[in-house]
């Protein structure tokens, strides 16, 4: 990762808790979570020259590449999937953990595709900042329709918008 990440409009946003926003207030965080870069916190498991010349989202879906992304569990048991805002918020999680974390970055609506990709019963909810005293927990399903993709198991399906 050498360009810093910043999501300067979402995190405004954050600085009001969930509970507390506004409608005008979530809409504008829907909005700008849909124009985000995120970072994606793995422990990479293969050896780092494996990553050389690649971008993250080629990593990220590179079946040779043992990147294992972390997983967070919250106090009811829930598994999440951690993503983050900026490389501050990224910082927080390397503090806390004693391994070597790799940060996919990756646009918004490409997040949206890899979960639908990867998440079978793995993951309950994506959490954005989970360090961020104002962190948003969000079911996979809501960021999947935010990008318009749609699960389809008709092998006969020809509908554009459904994933297979």
């Amino acid at each position: 990762m050498d360009e810093r990440i910043e999501n300067p409009e979402l995190k405004e946003i954050m600085k009001t808790a969930p509970e507390d926003m506004t409608e005008e207030q979530l809409e504008a965080f829907v909005d700008a979570f849909m124009e985000a870069t995120f970072i994606i916190p793995a422990e990479l498991n293969s050896d780092s020259e494996a990553l050389e010349g690649k971008t993250d989202e080629e990593i990220a879906l590179d079946e040779e590449i043992d990147l294992e992304i972390m997983k967070l569990e919250d106090e009811d048991g829930e598994v999440l999937f951690p993503i983050y805002t900026d490389d501050d918020e990224l910082e927080k999680l390397a503090a806390e953990e004693d391994t070597n974390i790799y940060g996919l970055v990756i646009q918004a609506e490409d997040l949206a595709q890899f979960l639908h990709e990867i998440v079978d019963d793995e993951f309950d909810a994506v959490i954005v900042n989970p360090f961020h005293e104002n962190a948003v927990e969000l079911p996979i399903e809501a960021i999947l329709e935010l990008f318009d993709i749609e699960s389809c198991d008709d092998p006969n399906c020809t509908d554009p918008t459904h994933n297979h």
